[in-house]
């Protein structure tokens, strides 16, 4: 007991003079600012919440300044920044900047982050951001043109955000520079189409967000520009129906987000048969979608073998999903939650599978009436039926007529056939039977 209480005492107090270390006072810092060291010589600056109109000069950074927070203040220009060949990081966000000198930025020769977003700007000027320059925000502004040699210095850009501006449409030339570009939110930029070669050069992208825009269809061959493709984000679009033509070809996707789709009302057959690499779906807040094909994932799973891991159903208006649909039960997590289920033997499967508690809980019946408001796990499976509907009668009452009239039909013609092929024949006998009687009754007359 004492020999393992030594070793946590040890421990304690290794992790406390680590931090001490890692917590050094940095050598100077301005006034309203707060200063600290994360690891060895690595100072960071925070000005939050200061109401600065100006970027304090370089003279009062901590040495060697690893990364500046000028978030949340009253800028409303950025002119030439003072020179730093430390600064990494550089956060402008939630300001009211509605102009950026040409080569602000230029003498922050090793920066790597720059956070644009939430603030009032319009345009950019080309000549800005400099070529170290790894992750850059410029969401949630007013910008509607973005030239298109703005990135030309920033080969190694690895992360772009321009959602929520007036953009529209994005010139495939904006990107051409990119090639490193790993994740790309166009998220609320009122886009309604996109250019078929867009992501042509963006050979190492592989996460996109198109949400919240104005697509009415699946912007499919501008997407299939994207080959290494792994997270797609729709969610937000007025799509109204999704077809096997949505995701032709995009087989490389492991995400695929469908969420609070207004407009969406069905999902048909095989419109994710081509997403055998598919992880993670996410289809839920859709408030009118009331149909998913039974076969909308042919071909993405066997009997051994399924990629797809995580389902989120939740929120639509479903009332049946056919076991056949997916092997639900295979999957790690399954949410079909908030669905007006209609609790018959097309969803008993439900009630045996394996899921979390909070995910099973909560499959609420809304048909038939004896069952409206249950819980479908409480619900004793002798209670659960699959009764044969009216529609369904109605469905079976014309088959039966369909078959019985054809049937009929065909023994008609029939008939007729045969009595065709053996007119001849049929004449004779009925010639010899007329005269036969004749015969009989001239006897029978002579007698007389």
């Amino acid at each position: 007991m004492s020999s393992k209480f030594n070793i946590f005492f040890f421990s304690l107090l290794v992790l406390t003079l680590s931090s001490l270390v890692l917590s050094e006072e940095p050598d100077k810092c301005v006034d309203k600012c707060k200063c600290f060291s994360v690891g060895e010589n690595r100072p960071e600056m925070d000005c939050t919440r200061q109401n600065l109109s100006v970027i304090p000069g370089a003279s009062e950074w901590p040495k060697n300044i690893f990364a500046l927070d000028i978030s949340m203040n009253q800028l409303k220009r950025i002119d030439v920044m003072d020179s730093s060949d430390s600064l990494e990081f550089l956060d402008l966000a939630s300001n009211a900047i509605e102009t950026i000198e040409p080569n602000a930025f230029e003498k922050l020769t090793q920066l790597r982050g720059l956070d644009l977003s939430h603030n009032e700007l319009m345009t950019l000027p080309t000549e800005l951001f400099t070529d170290k320059l790894l992750t850059l925000n410029l969401s949630y502004n007013n910008i509607e043109i973005l030239p298109n040699d703005l990135l030309k210095k920033c080969l190694f850009l690895q992360e772009l955000r321009l959602a929520h501006n007036p953009l529209r449409i994005l010139d495939s030339d904006l990107l051409r520079y990119s090639g490193q570009l790993k994740a790309l939110d166009l998220s609320a930029i009122s886009s309604f189409a996109l250019k078929d070669d867009i992501f042509h050069q963006l050979f190492e992208l592989t996460e996109l967000d198109l949400s919240d825009n104005d697509f009415m269809l699946v912007p499919t061959i501008p997407l299939r520009s994207a080959r290494n493709l792994k997270v797609l984000k729709l969610s937000k679009n007025p799509i109204r129906v999704l077809d096997e033509h949505s995701f032709v070809k995009m087989h490389t996707l492991t995400e695929l987000y469908l969420d609070e789709m207004n407009e969406l009302i069905e999902v048909k057959e095989k419109t994710f048969s081509y997403l055998f690499n598919l992880k993670k779906i996410s289809i839920s807040n859709n408030p009118h979608l009331s149909y998913i094909d039974s076969y909308a994932f042919y071909g993405t799973f066997n009997r051994s073998w399924i990629a797809l891991k995580e389902a989120n159903f939740r929120a639509n208006r479903l009332s049946t999903l056919p076991e056949n649909t997916l092997p639900f039960c295979n999957l790690t997590t399954l949410d079909l939650r908030e669905n007006p289920w209609t609790c018959d033997c097309h969803l008993l499967w439900a009630k045996y599978c394996h899921l979390r508690p909070e995910l099973t809980h909560g499959i609420i019946c809304a048909n038939p009436a004896a069952l409206r408001g249950h819980d479908l796990i409480m619900v004793d499976h002798h209670n659960i039926h699959c009764e044969q509907n009216q529609i369904y009668r109605e469905v079976k009452m014309m088959r039966l007529f369909v078959i019985v009239f054809v049937s009929f039909t065909l023994f008609f013609i029939g008939l007729l056939f045969v009595l065709f092929i053996k007119r001849d024949l049929l004449m004779r006998w009925w010639t010899d039977r007329r005269r036969g009687t004749g015969a009989i009754y001239y006897v029978k007359a002579h007698s007389n």
